[in-house]
């Protein structure tokens, strides 16, 4: 039994019958053919019509909010302020965000960006 990729002869330079510039054009054609066919499967599985807008159903909750903000600020406000300050920073901005909790619900609703501007003191 033989299998035919083992049966081809390599890809060589130039311009050749076995040349990858002759032949390249078949791993494109490859890949679309795959592209397709998982394009066609996401298609038919998912119905994005009826997906929930998380966002629009439910109030915001400012502590959890204020976890995501701080997985991807952190890192940047440690290297800025020092390892103790992200702590007390984003304990205050629990408690200050929750003052503010029905403007803030409001702008999120519009996805209008909240730019916080920190300064050292």
């Amino acid at each position: 039994m033989s299998d035919s990729a083992t049966d081809a002869p390599p890809m060589v330079g130039g311009d050749g019958i076995c040349s990858y510039y002759k032949n390249s054009y078949l791993q494109r054609r490859s890949a679309n053919v795959v592209k397709e066919k998982i394009d066609e499967e996401i298609a038919k599985k998912l119905d994005f019509h009826n997906l929930p807008a998380a966002w629009l159903k439910r109030r915001i909750n400012i502590p959890e909010w204020v976890v995501h903000v701080r997985a991807a600020m952190e890192k940047s406000f440690s290297k800025h302020f020092g390892r103790e300050v992200p702590d007390e920073l984003f304990d205050r901005l629990t408690k200050k965000l929750g003052k503010f909790s029905d403007e803030l619900e409001l702008k999120y609703r519009e996805k209008t960006l909240l730019l916080v501007v920190l300064k050292r003191q």
